[in-house]
């Protein structure tokens, strides 16, 4: 790297800085450029100063940032963060469960791994159990249908930064790194803080993870 830091490298700061998680699917350049071991040595060292230090997720898909110190601010943080995964954990589960079913997925949701919204639409028209689930899900209003539900849902993953588009028509997606930060969340929940998920058994959401 020379002396006068890239609008990538800056970028990437700044982005970090605002609480993204980068990976190769919403942030390619980003993500390209944390894959130096030297940048991320670097980056690290920069933000400690600040208070954090560079992290990644479980599989390597992501990298954002956390806090090293536990001062009043630090801990606020991490109050607000630990009660928005609370309040929103039930909504994720259900949303990755549903998927899960709609995609036929034998294993947890990835970074990278496509959703098409029609074959969510598809898989619910013929699926009682499938429009049931969609139905109670928030970003559901009573009395749409379903192509209505799933395109609602679909853009509040988006908003989340849980998906990105794959192609520019809007027919395909991809998850990014910030869905296995969840779920490393709600394992940490689990194994460290020995929390029950709202609604669900330990076991059963193990195995759904």
């Amino acid at each position: 790297m020379s002396d006068m830091p890239s609008p990538v490298y800056t970028d990437t700061l700044k982005r970090l800085l605002q609480g993204e998680v980068l990976c190769p699917w919403s942030t390619p350049e980003q993500a390209r450029l944390l894959q130096d071991s030297e940048v991320r040595r670097r980056v690290d060292e920069w933000v400690r100063a600040l208070g954090y230090e560079l992290a990644e997720t479980s599989g390597g898909a992501g990298y954002y940032l956390v806090h090293t110190r536990v001062d009043e601010p630090a801990r606020a943080d991490a109050t607000r963060l630990f009660r928005e995964i609370m309040v929103s954990l039930r909504e994720h589960l259900n949303v990755i469960n549903l998927l899960m079913e709609a995609t036929d997925a034998d294993a947890a949701l990835a970074p990278g791994q496509v959703i098409r919204p029609n074959q969510v639409v598809a898989a619910a028209e013929v699926s009682p159990s499938l429009r049931d689930q969609l139905g109670k899900l928030k970003t559901s209003k009573p009395q749409s249908g379903t192509r209505q539900q799933v395109d609602a849902l679909i853009k509040a993953l988006k908003d989340e930064g849980l998906l990105v588009p794959a192609r520019q028509d809007g027919e395909v997606y991809s998850f990014t790194g910030r869905v296995e930060l969840i779920q490393d969340i709600i394992v940490f929940i689990q194994e460290n803080e020995e929390l029950p998920l709202p609604g669900q058994g330990t076991d059963s959401q193990k195995d759904l993870l």
